[in-house]
């Protein structure tokens, strides 16, 4: 089990959690056990509306472009994992017992204006293909 909350950190060290309350309740399923306390940076990451637009709307519509225009069966899955493959996420070069290897950023390494960019790199490159996506906050398309 693991429990996760939103604090800040003040000027004097002192944290002040966003709802405190809520925080001490939680703990109390933790009692007589031994825990690890971590405190992390809060990242904008990309956001759950983010990742329902692309796998909602933007990687369907490609992969059923893709099938309307070449009779190839690709899912939503596997066009995401090939944007992975190609960088769109971003590379890392890291050396692991003395040789340099490529890693490939998945789309969680990315915060929110970031996936906003591959986002629009995405829709941009597939209307030059023929296929207009609509934007995220587009309400009609026709």
């Amino acid at each position: 089990m693991q429990i996760k909350y939103k604090a800040l950190i003040d000027n004097n060290g002192k944290m002040l959690l966003h709802n405190r309350e809520a925080f001490v309740n939680e703990l109390k399923k933790f009692k007589g056990k031994k825990v690890y306390i971590i405190i992390d940076e809060e990242r904008p990451a990309r956001t759950h509306e983010q990742l329902k637009y692309y796998f909602g709307v933007l990687l369907p519509m490609i992969c059923e472009y893709i099938e309307l225009t070449s009779g190839e069966k690709v899912t939503p899955e596997e066009m995401h994992e090939y944007y992975i493959e190609k960088g769109y996420f971003g590379l890392d070069v890291k050396t692991i017992l003395g040789e340099e290897v490529v890693i490939r950023n998945r789309s969680r390494k990315v915060n929110t204006k970031k996936f906003n960019e591959i986002l629009e790199r995405i829709r941009r490159e597939w209307a030059e293909k023929g296929l207009v996506i609509p934007e995220p906050n587009q309400v009609y398309f026709t």
